[in-house]
């Protein structure tokens, strides 16, 4: 073989690498943005599909992370817990997987795991007023169970937002405001309904608000503020 076309026929096949490369980003991100998508709009099940597709492309932290929240959204606590862990090994203190794997121990009613989880967060970061509820919460059976009860009205909730029902879906969401005014994810479920259903956007920008300040390192409650803020210019 000449030089020659020794050289055209590696042009030939970095041109095909590059091109495949490339067909695998994109596919990873038309992936990942339908998963994100599903998430933000509460189907759970369509998410679990999606990021369980996106897993076998590519093994991510934020992915398995987003895995582990749709499971959590489907109330399959075990599944998400193991999402979640598997997201600890590669990052041992991301703060929002640490919060969430907290909050799944309290959903499956695993009371030391998760003061212990809650005392780290504290540990980590003492002027977080977030982590001090949590823990507080952790360690008093009244206002876990609250917790608790708050976290099944967010998951009928979902399910009549699914079903379009909407009215239904506010009265679930309002509910479990009365028993935790300090969760994230129902100011975040209401400001979704204003938003997508009602197209009240200063309405639901003052709900994504309030769950962007309780909870600021959220990617998808910053998505959605960001969404209201744009619809607003």
């Amino acid at each position: 073989m000449s030089r020659k076309v020794a050289h055209q026929l590696f042009r030939e096949i970095n041109r095909s690498v590059r091109l495949n490369i490339m067909l695998y980003k994109l596919r990873l991100q038309y992936f990942r943005r339908r998963g994100v998508k599903y998430l933000i709009q509460g189907n759970c099940k369509k998410a679990v599909k999606i990021f369980s597709k996106v897993l076998q492309i590519c093994s991510s932290a934020s992915d398995k992370y987003n895995l582990g929240l749709a499971y959590l959204g489907m109330n399959k606590y075990k599944e998400a817990l193991d999402c979640f862990k598997a997201v600890q090994e590669l990052e041992p203190n991301n703060m929002l997987n640490l919060l969430s794997i907290g909050e799944t121990y309290l959903l499956l009613e695993k009371w030391d795991n998760a003061i212990a989880i809650f005392y780290k967060l504290v540990s980590l970061e003492p002027s977080n007023l977030q982590y001090h509820n949590y823990l507080d919460m952790a360690q008093t059976p009244e206002k876990r169970e609250k917790h608790i009860h708050c976290r099944r009205l967010i998951y009928q909730g979902d399910q009549e937002i699914r079903n379009r029902n909407f009215e239904a879906a506010l009265e679930k969401f309002e509910s479990a405001l009365q028993l935790n005014k300090e969760n994230p994810y129902v100011y975040n479920s209401i400001g979704i309904i204003y938003f997508k259903h009602y197209k009240d956007i200063k309405k639901a920008i003052s709900y994504f608000e309030r769950a962007l300040k309780l909870s600021p390192t959220n990617r998808i409650f910053s998505r959605n503020f960001e969404k209201c803020q744009a619809k607003l210019k």
